[in-house]
């Protein structure tokens, strides 16, 4: 996808005692990318890094999104339940937040925010289709903003944390 230049995938699952041998056997499957979006997408943020982890592959797509000062991993029992379930799941970590480098995104650029463009390109280098998203805080905020700019990009059934 223009705008964005991924890094080689390399394992990405969650190590932790709270996961049990089943979800733990399904995180070792996890792709985690980092990613960095230039300024067609960002604007003045370019070089906007963020961090993305794929698990599962099945024809519809769960996306959670944490909001500032967590990590992906917030939601990592659920994901290993939904690729069970038949769902591929992108954990999205935006630019400053968990895994990913360097600052958050300006909320007041020229143009308006640019969280919105940033998921709706992530949506798009992954092909999903049939999107449900998950998401806290700041990360309910971009998901509004794609929402509002592309609707047909999404399915029916979202969760807001705030």
């Amino acid at each position: 996808v223009a705008g964005l230049k991924f890094g080689a995938p390399s394992p990405g699952g969650i190590k932790s005692e709270a996961l049990d041998p089943c979800d733990r056997s399904l995180q070792d499957t996890c792709l985690q990318w980092a990613v960095e979006a230039d300024a067609s997408i960002v604007g003045e943020d370019a070089p906007a890094k963020l961090n993305i982890r794929s698990l599962g592959s099945g024809p519809k797509c769960l996306v959670t999104i944490q909001g500032l000062g967590r990590c992906s991993a917030l939601w990592a029992k659920l994901w290993t339940g939904m690729a069970a379930k038949g769902f591929s799941v992108l954990a999205v970590e935006l630019p400053g937040q968990g895994r990913a480098l360097g600052r958050s995104l300006s909320t007041r650029p020229a143009g308006g925010p640019k969280d919105g463009a940033l998921l709706r390109a992530i949506l798009t280098a992954f092909s999903t289709s049939e999107v449900c998203v998950i998401a806290e805080g700041g990360g309910s905020g971009a998901f509004a903003r794609a929402y509002a700019s592309e609707p047909a990009l999404f399915g029916a059934h979202h969760v807001l944390l705030n």
